[in-house]
């Protein structure tokens, strides 16, 4: 399986989406990409559920989301945390999504999440079209 491919350009919060407070991005983003907020200073991150993935980017109770908006390091970050997206890209509806183990800020099916990798949840698809957005991050890894 491979990471869902989104087109940045088409992901649209709905009316009641739920926003975090505004923080700038840590690095280079894109909307639709799944990013956590660092605890250290405070900016947003991709997210990547890989062993070699920091313990803050997995840790339970890590704070996670969908960006709203695309940016630069240090440049305002708009992140979704809850309600439903429009996200842009092809879903399978009823089916829950989770923090990519292969590229930072993508997210798939758990079927591609392997030995070691975190387990964090992203939200489920209502829709082909629509994220409800509900992040967890679980500080588990899988065996």
């Amino acid at each position: 399986m491979a990471d869902i491919t989104i087109t940045d350009t088409s992901c649209v919060p709905a009316a009641s989406v739920v926003y975090a407070p505004q923080y700038p991005f840590g690095e280079t983003v894109t909307a639709g990409m799944v990013v956590y907020l660092k605890a250290s200073d405070s900016k947003w991150y991709k997210a990547v559920a890989t062993s070699g993935g920091t313990a803050e980017q997995s840790g339970s109770g890590v704070v996670m989301g969908i960006a709203m908006c695309g940016g630069a390091a240090s440049q305002p970050g708009v992140v979704a945390v809850g309600g439903t997206v429009t996200i842009g890209g092809t879903l399978a509806a009823g089916v829950f999504y989770y923090v990519s183990q292969t590229l930072a800020g993508k997210f798939s099916l758990p079927a591609d999440l392997g030995s070691g990798d975190y387990v964090s949840i992203i939200g489920y698809a209502t829709t082909t079209a629509i994220l409800k957005v509900a992040p967890v991050a679980t500080g588990l890894t899988l065996a």
